[in-house]
């Protein structure tokens, strides 16, 4: 700008319209060798000056060509030695041409260079600011083809700006006339437009917050409920990790952008700006959504778990260590051994944590290098109240009462402190190992039936269930713990049990009290018995169960209805109905001579008589004496149509040897025994069976085994029909 123009030139006002981008011709200058350059591009091209040069003599031609001569052996060496030089050239060739002739021939070779240089001019302008001006007083301008320019390398094209010395001038600026400052109304728009485009996205970030990223998150944590009480597995986080960070990342970009403005209006605004209104709201809004997002981050990765239980989560036992993780969805590098937790408990019952529970997260831990932490070492100890009691004086029972352990910490990252707290789901916490069934039964009923994780209160009044809802989780309980789920003809069979008989029993309602706390009429709860089997199944019939050969859950009706057209001999295998602990039992028809059918069943083997003979090889060694007849076992064909050793062959044990070998009891002296389960049938010419018939053996069968047995062996009979 020219310093001589004053405030009153021009009568433009500054709220007239930003002036154009170019200086108007009649303000450049006419530079000698420069006429016709404008503004602002679109110069004219300037030959190359015109230099004399003289000709050049024309090339005489070659008249005499001296070409080497080379031998039929140098000829020959040379072609070994170029198929040498190629892997798959083979040199035969060469070595065994015949050579006709060898004719020397002329070879040219021709290199054509091109470089082409043009110029152009053009005026350019900028600020000035007081710095030195290189103006003609400074010596006289070179003419465009004079103006030094570094030669590029060859054949690669280069586009080079070179101002031109001594063309430069001071005038007076066409866009403010000179003033200093002029309106800009195109800054003005952008500004308006950057304002809205934040809005928008604000708004679509919104969106995927709450619509996308908190429903998948709300779905794994549902998923995971399900998980903890047996069902499918498909609690994988990685995913939500990766949308977690990304989100995360995008919302501080945000926040930073809008800070950076705040910064551009401390250096320039005018009067009317909507930035100074409008980026304080923004501002807030991204916060909101920041804090919001960054609290819905800090998740329960597992739910706490006793290691001695790992099936059954969610219970655990006074004094004995139980593990937790957390994790934090955002994974920001600079949040590593940033954010330490703190674990504690509800104030519902006055419980102590013991070990360690504050510590650090970080990304060395884990095995896919998530920012988690996990506490390992926990245990929980009751304190006592003033009185000396213990303080559970609530209305409800120990196995009702519902706990959840917390877990704090602060995020502070770019200025921004948010306090996170999460919360394991219900836990119950007991004192003694038999309170475990009922407390698992209240696990499974919360997660089955509630996603709202802070209701404790559930069991003051505990809503009921469906039957398609709770043999669902039956089925997992099976699934989960021993391997094989129930089809439907066995939920069908505790359906019955449960509810007796309906004509459809998806829409019949169960109440909490009716699956675990109403006495079946075998003094015992319907809960209780199923997970008497359950530990039946997982101590001593896992391979069997598994393998699907125990019907386990079946009603003595429909046993017979499924046996009546079988072959003598077919036997399955199924639970009894009026043990607490878990008891099977086999049941098998026989059909004799007349075709009269008869179906039995032997007494129930307890989990102490399958810890002494396993039911495999119950089922190989049992018979069946009647009368005077030679022992013989009836079991012949597994339900439907298995033959007994190939279903229970790989599961015996003292399989029988080809070739016997003295075993460390007969090198001793002693003859090896055997236990053999049987049963004695009465003669039906026999008075009716007496009480005394009842005892383990009737004494017509003491009389007929004392005249085939030694004392020594009648004795372990004896005893071990006694077991039995």
């Amino acid at each position: 700008m020219d310093p001589s123009q004053s405030e009153a030139d021009g009568p433009e006002d500054l709220e007239d319209e930003e002036g154009p981008t170019a200086p108007p011709i009649e303000m450049l200058d006419n530079v000698r060798g420069y006429e016709g350059t404008v503004a602002g591009g679109g110069g004219n091209y300037i030959c190359p000056p015109v230099h004399s040069s003289d000709k050049k003599e024309r090339a005489q031609p070659q008249l005499e060509w001296r070409i080497p001569s080379i031998t039929e052996e140098a000829a020959r060496e040379a072609l070994t030695q170029f198929a040498a030089a190629h892997c798959c050239y083979s040199s035969s060739p060469a070595r065994d041409m015949d050579f006709r002739d060898l004719t020397p021939f002329n070879m040219y070779r021709y290199r054509l260079e091109t470089f082409i240089e043009s110029r152009q001019t053009e005026w350019t302008h900028e600020p000035f600011s007081g710095q030195p001006v290189d103006s003609v007083a400074c010596g006289s301008p070179p003419l465009p083809w004079d103006v030094v320019v570094e030669i590029p390398p060859m054949f690669q094209d280069s586009i080079k700006k070179v101002p031109v010395p001594h063309t430069a001038a001071v005038k007076r600026c066409h866009k403010c006339k000179g003033r200093g400052k002029y309106r800009c109304s195109h800054c003005s728009g952008k500004g308006k437009e950057v304002l809205h485009k934040i809005t928008e996205l604000l708004n679509q970030m919104d969106f995927l917050m709450n619509r996308q990223l908190f429903e998948e998150l709300t779905e794994w944590k549902r998923r995971q409920q399900i998980a903890c009480i047996g069902g499918p597995h498909n609690t994988c986080l990685d995913q939500l990790k990766n949308w977690f960070t990304l989100f995360a990342e995008s919302l501080f970009q945000v926040r930073r952008q809008l800070k950076k403005l705040e910064e551009l209006l401390q250096k320039v605004t005018y009067e009317g700006d909507p930035m100074p209104l409008q980026r304080p709201h923004l501002e807030e809004r991204v916060n909101i959504l920041i804090y919001s997002f960054i609290k819905s981050s800090f998740v329960v990765e597992r739910q706490p778990c006793m290691p001695t239980h790992p099936q059954r989560p969610m219970v655990l036992k006074t004094g004995v260590q139980f593990t937790v993780k957390i994790r934090f969805l955002v994974k920001l590098p600079e949040l590593n051994y940033q954010l330490k937790v703190k674990a504690t408990i509800d104030k519902y019952r006055k419980f102590n944590i013991l070990g360690t529970n504050s510590k650090v997260m970080n990304m060395e831990e884990s095995v896919n290098g998530s920012l988690s932490v996990e506490f390992r070492h926990l245990q929980l100890k009751e304190q006592k109240s003033s009185a000396g009691t213990k303080g559970n004086e609530g209305p409800l029972i120990v196995t009702e009462e519902l706990h959840s352990i917390n877990f704090e910490t602060q995020f502070c990252h770019q200025d921004l402190a948010i306090d996170l707290e999460t919360s394991s789901l219900p836990v119950v916490v007991i004192s003694n190992v038999s309170q475990l069934p009922s407390g698992w039964a209240a696990v499974i009923w919360y997660n089955m039936l509630m996603n709202d994780l802070k209701n404790l209160a559930l069991f003051t009044s505990p809503p009921t269930a469906t039957w398609s809802q709770l043999s669902e989780v039956l089925s997992w309980q099976f699934s989960s713990y021993v391997g094989r789920g129930l089809n439907s003809d066995q939920l069908n069979m505790l359906a019955e049990k449960l509810l007796g008989q309906q004509l459809s029993y998806n829409d019949c309602h169960v109440s909490w009290n009716k699956f675990c706390k109403e006495n079946l009429p075998n003094r015992f709860s319907f809960w209780l018995w199923l997970d008497g089997i359950l530990e039946l199944i997982k101590k001593h019939l896992l391979a069997l169960w598994i393998d699907g050969y125990i019907v386990g859950f079946v009603s003595k009706e429909k046993e017979r209805a499924l046996l009546k057209d079988k072959p003598s001999g077919t036997f399955l295998l199924r639970f009894s109905e009026s043990s607490r602990d878990g008891a099977i039992t086999f049941t098998w028809v026989d059909r004799s001579e007349n075709g009269e059918m008869k179906f039995h069943s032997v007494e129930p083997y307890s989990k102490s008589q399958l810890l002494a003979v396993p039911l495999p090889d119950i089922i190989r060694d049992y018979k069946v004496m009647v009368a005077e007849n030679i022992p013989e076992n009836p079991l012949q064909y597994l339900y439907p149509d298995i033959p007994k050793d190939k279903a229970f062959g790989k599961h015996y044990n003292n399989k029988p040897k080809e070739v016997s070998e003295p075993t460390e009891t007969e090198k001793k002296g002693y003859i090896s025994s055997r236990f053999i389960p049987f049963s004695e049938f009465p003669n039906a010419s026999t008075a009716p069976v007496s009480s005394s018939d009842l005892l383990p053996m009737s004494p017509g069968v003491y009389a007929e085994l004392k005249q085939q047995l030694s004392p020594a062996e009648i004795e372990t009979a004896v005893c071990f029909e006694a077991m039995i």
